[in-house]
């Protein structure tokens, strides 16, 4: 399984970034995907992690995704901007990446994508969100 972000698709709205997390199938045979992967902000490849874990988004929607092999699915991530909060607050540090997982057994997975975050994110403030991974390719202009 690759993990990637396609932010060729990303969106952006009034401080929030929503862009894609993708999962492909790399191997022989079909394989599954839990509704909705662990995702945290990382300082490295190795961590710690940055901040609290993404919060699971529309729950209705909870199933696991069958991915044959050599295809796509994916999960849209809302990351609000660190700069919507004040940052004695917010604390602002630059995360190098998110680390992924898709089971709790196994290590997690490092994406490098640099961004700027809350390492201590105001109280009742969601940083980070995660969406139901789903089928297919994703597409500008689909995201939650």
């Amino acid at each position: 399984m690759t993990i990637s972000l396609d932010s060729t698709v990303a969106g952006v709205a009034a401080g929030t970034s929503y862009v894609p997390l993708e999962f492909t199938n790399t191997s022989a045979g079909p394989c599954t995907l839990p509704s909705y992967p662990g995702v945290t902000f990382a300082s490295a490849a190795g961590g710690p992690p940055i901040g609290a874990p993404a919060v699971q988004q529309d729950k209705t929607a909870v199933q696991t995704v069958l991915v044959a092999p050599g295809q796509l699915a994916h999960a849209w991530l809302q990351i609000a901007s660190a700069a919507n909060y004040p940052a004695a607050r917010c604390h602002p540090v630059t995360a190098q990446g998110l680390l992924v997982s898709l089971t709790s057994s196994s290590p997690p997975s490092f994406v490098a994508d640099p961004v700027l975050t809350c390492a201590e994110p105001p109280a009742a403030s969601t940083i980070l969100s995660v969406f139901p991974v789903r089928t297919g390719q994703p597409q500008r202009g689909t995201m939650p």
